[in-house]
């Protein structure tokens, strides 16, 4: 995540997974914190970083003679899931948009050290086995009193339920 290279007209983009469980509980927010540098635009060249949360655009920096990256938003409890998504995209394009001559390659980096994802605790999904995933392990034990055909049936439905992300 530390690093991301344009060449020429493009966006680029890396992506962290931030699942809730890192955090040992769930969350009611997130507020992030993302500092770095970007490659200067010089006039006639455009560049843009873009910050995505589980593909929703939630920050954008408009790059120019400032190499400084400075990115700040707060993510809420209606956008946090179990496993989130943290996007960090680079758009650049080389003065006059002329690819065809060697590009000078556009970068960014986030400074892992100074930028911040500071959480507050609280609720964050709706009750079901998506507020707390880190509290089941990764098997499920059932039991099926009656052979049946149909009560194999009926376990397995109930277990896809309990298992099925929430949207």
């Amino acid at each position: 995540f530390a690093h991301a290279v344009a060449l020429g007209a493009q966006l680029v983009g890396k992506t962290v997974t931030l699942p809730q469980a890192l955090y040992g509980r769930p969350l009611s927010q997130l507020i992030v914190g993302l500092r770095g540098t970007a490659t200067p635009v010089l006039p006639g060249q455009q560049g843009r970083v873009n910050v995505r949360w589980n593909a929703e655009l939630v920050s954008s920096q408009a790059l120019t003679e400032d190499a400084r990256v400075s990115l700040d938003f707060t993510i809420d409890a209606a956008s946090l899931r179990a496993s989130n998504f943290l996007t960090l995209e680079l758009q650049y394009q080389p003065a006059g948009g002329d690819c065809s001559n060697p590009p000078l390659p556009g970068t960014v980096e986030i400074d892992t050290r100074s930028s911040t994802l500071s959480a507050t605790f609280g609720v964050s999904e709706p009750p079901g086995f998506q507020r707390f995933p880190q509290s089941f392990p990764a098997t499920i034990p059932g039991s099926l009193g009656d052979p049946a055909a149909q009560s194999l049936v009926n376990a397995a439905d109930i277990l896809a339920a309990a298992t099925a992300s929430s949207p």
